[in-house]
Parts: structure tokens; sequence; C-alpha cells
């Protein structure tokens, strides 16, 4: 579902221009595409919060501007790390019949076996890159982690996919694992000690 985002050109950039705009629920960002100039914009930051809490970052969207629609994509977002606010957004506009190459978050799904059974499961991999045409872009991959047992890795080559979009990472690229129990080591070092002592007995 294609999201609408309303946003009017950006004209001052003064620093006091762009505190005001904050103030006034603005975003500054940026509009920029093969077939599109780049031109600085203001984006109500409401509709853009919105619509990454519903249908996330990779939502397609209608930036109504100067009485134009543009289908477009979020590129970028940066954010002020002290106020967890968002200071700055890039859109690319889209031809709809071409390929784009994003970033895609995955999500594991599922109780591992492994974890049931005292293993930790560790994410290495949060997101891929993909190559799809905007209509078939995923808002997020899912991995189904229930049938990994301790010591078992699901690569990037195992995800399993519908074809209507390409991963470009490395096949061999570890996207998760179930490692042994925290306390393994622990209790293999109380047995060597063990073995140890009743050696020591044995020789006396």
């Amino acid at each position: 579902m294609t999201a609408v985002i309303h946003a009017k050109e950006r004209k001052s950039f003064t620093n006091s221009s762009r505190r005001k705009a904050r103030k006034q629920g603005q975003i500054p960002a940026v509009i920029y595409g093969k077939k599109q100039e780049n031109k600085a914009i203001l984006v109500s930051e409401s509709e853009l919060l919105k619509i990454l809490r519903e249908q996330g970052r990779n939502a397609m969207l209608n930036i109504q501007l100067d009485g134009e629609n543009h289908q477009a994509l979020l590129y970028e977002l940066q954010h002020d790390p002290m106020k967890n606010t968002i200071i700055h957004a890039d859109f690319y506009v889209v031809d709809m019949d071409d390929e784009v190459d994003i970033e895609v978050p995955i999500v594991l799904i599922g109780e591992a076996k492994g974890v049931r059974e005292g293993g930790v499961l560790q994410q290495t991999t949060h997101e891929v890159e993909v190559r799809a045409k905007p209509a078939h872009i995923p808002s997020a991959i899912e991995v189904d982690v229930t049938n990994l047992e301790i010591d078992d890795t699901i690569h990037v080559q195992d995800i399993q996919t519908d074809g209507q979009f390409k991963i470009l990472d490395e096949p061999e690229r570890v996207v998760a694992t179930i490692l042994p129990p925290e306390n393994e080591d622990l209790d293999t070092a109380d047995e060597q000690k063990s073995e140890e002592k009743e050696d020591g007995a044995v020789e006396e």
C-alpha cells in the first residue's frame, strides 16, 4: 500500500529557518532520482513517523509536492542521537518498472529447539541488501528458527524468497546461530578439575 506524505519546497537554509521548521513539526529533506532533479523540501514529521510505525521503512511513498505526485522510497534517515529525533530524510523517486537496491531488515520468528535445550540464539545479521522492483520490496524478511538445534547456523543462502526479490549479500554470511549453553565451559572445567583430583588420589 502506498502511503501519502505531504511536502513543500524548502526555500530558506539558515539555522533559524531549520529550527522554526522543526518547531512547526516539519523535517528538512531532499527528493531526487534519475529523472528528478535534487530538490530541498520539508515534510510532515507526524506523517513520516506514522508511516514508519505502521508500514515500516521500506513503504512505497506518494510524495505530494507542488501539485504533483512522486512515487518514492525513504532512502536515508538522519537522527539526533541525543534527542532521538529525525533531523533529515532522503527520498528517492523510483520508476515502478525498474529494480532498486535497498536494505531490508531480518526478523527471526519461532522458538528454536536449541534454545529450549538451553542454547543461546545469536543474530549476527540484522539487515540484508535486496534487489527488487519497488512494488515487490518486502517490509521485512522473516526467518524461521524453530528447527535450529545447538551449534546450528542459518546463512544468507538458506533464506527462502518468493522469487520477487534477490538478496545481494554473500551467500555464506551468517544470519543466526544457536550457541551452546553459557555455563557449558564452566561445567567442562569442573569436570576436568574433578578428574585431576581423582588422578592425584590414585597416584598417592
